[in-house]
């Protein structure tokens, strides 16, 4: 998904790098959520990472911009009732 996206290999490993530092809950992801206060967007745009590290929480941000839809589901049931009428 990572190459898709036009990140090189070099890009990955520091993806991955920087995943398995999340994972530990090592600076700068150590900081934490409040979930009445705050969502997972502003909690992510509150890491401060240099340029040279910002894999994980481009990678993060590109995920929570994705939003959920039940749209194609929705439209084979349409499909499906128009095929096989209401019974």
């Amino acid at each position: 998904m990572w190459q898709d996206l036009h990140h090189d290999e070099l890009s990955c490993i520091q993806l991955l790098t920087e995943i398995r530092t999340w994972k530990r809950k090592s600076a700068p992801y150590h900081l934490l959520y409040n979930k009445e206060r705050e969502n997972p967007i502003i909690w992510w745009l509150s890491i401060n990472v240099d340029e040279n590290n910002d894999e994980l929480q481009q990678f993060a941000l590109r995920l929570f911009a994705i939003s959920p839809s039940q749209a194609v589901c929705e439209r084979n049931f349409s499909a499906l009732k128009w095929f096989f009428g209401d019974r």
